[in-house]
């Protein structure tokens, strides 16, 4: 059995994946956006996103003085290899 956590605890994860998954889509939805009005490469936006990303992690790992604990390299890496594609395959124009 895994380990009991308070529902405090388990609100605000249930939130930080929702909130994950909408700023997800809404980069996606910035990337679109911002291709009719400026002439910046997909690839610059993938890395903003990248980089805000990094820069808010370690923000709230400062904040919360906490280190990175890993319990799942499988699903680290599958969530970071479906990201990926899913960034480029939502940059890309498809006839």
């Amino acid at each position: 059995m895994g380990p009991v956590h308070s529902q405090k605890a388990r609100w605000w994860g249930d939130l930080s994946i929702f909130a994950s998954a909408f700023f997800f889509y809404l980069s996606t939805a910035v990337v679109r956006w911002g291709a009719g009005r400026v002439q910046i490469d997909a690839a610059y936006y993938v890395f903003a996103r990248f980089l805000f990303g990094i820069v808010t992690v370690m923000a709230v790992m400062v904040v919360g003085r906490t280190g990175l604990r890993v319990r799942s390299y499988h699903l680290l890496i599958g969530r970071a290899v479906f990201n990926t594609s899913r960034s480029i395959a939502s940059t890309k124009r498809w006839p």
